[in-house]
């Protein structure tokens, strides 16, 4: 899966942190190659090079809608962490929740 920040519009590659996608940078391309802006790189050679926008994956779930992230100590610490605190509001039927974006 990939997240995408509400504010910005960039999302991310949910399993390396690599950013794919920046709506306000425009792409150019020359001979069928891009010369400038923001894509994918194919490139297996430079796959693990950081670039400056990309993000730090880190292990995370959804608990009543929300995102719960886990940066510190990886998958195996957070598959034993204790889950999220709940809000039991969230759950009543007459409780109403309005997602903000």
């Amino acid at each position: 899966g990939a997240f995408q920040c509400a504010y910005h519009g960039w999302s991310f590659d949910g399993k390396s942190g690599k950013c794919v996608e920046i709506p306000q940078v425009i792409e150019r391309f020359e001979d069928g190659k891009p010369i400038s802006g923001l894509h994918k790189n194919t490139n297996t050679n430079t796959i693990d090079k950081k670039r400056r926008e990309d993000g730090t994956a880190v292990p995370a779930m959804i608990s009543q809608g929300m995102v719960w992230l886990f940066p510190y100590g990886g998958m195996e610490r957070a598959l034993s962490s204790p889950p999220p605190p709940r809000v039991p509001e969230i759950d009543m039927e007459e409780f109403k929740v309005s997602p903000v974006v």
